[in-house]
């Protein structure tokens, strides 16, 4: 497939992947494993103008680094898995514009933590 001229970058948002792993400040809700909601948001650069998956970022790697947070050991913080993951996908050359764990450990609610924070705007990719 051949698209007539190269088209801008695009941005692409991965939702609310779940992530089962133990999580929490007291050690009793460590001990339990709970699943965590993630959300990605990157851009890819300007897309090639074939159809050649080498020429934009492969969401399936974004997809695994999401799911690898999984094989963490016990973690106090949402913010700690902010910083992980964002470590994990630098390494991976994949620049995220804005990451999001949502947990929900209410029977009516939930917890979401955001990076950058909302009143910042999303960093350059």
């Amino acid at each position: 497939m051949h698209l007539p001229s190269p088209l801008p970058a695009f941005t692409y948002t991965l939702t609310d992947i779940p992530v089962t792993l133990h999580l929490g400040v007291p050690a009793t809700e460590r001990a339990t494993p709970q699943t965590i909601f993630v959300t990605v948001q990157f851009s890819s650069p300007q897309h090639s103008p074939t159809d050649d998956i080498t020429a934009v970022t492969d969401y399936q790697t974004v997809y695994d680094v999401i799911i690898s947070l999984a094989d963490l050991p016990p973690t106090h913080l949402v913010e700690s898995l902010l910083t992980t993951l964002h470590q994990r996908l630098t390494s991976q050359h994949i620049t995220p514009q804005r990451l999001t764990i949502t947990k929900r450990p209410f029977p009516q609610g939930s917890v979401t933590v955001q990076w950058p924070p909302v009143d910042s705007p999303p960093p350059a990719a």
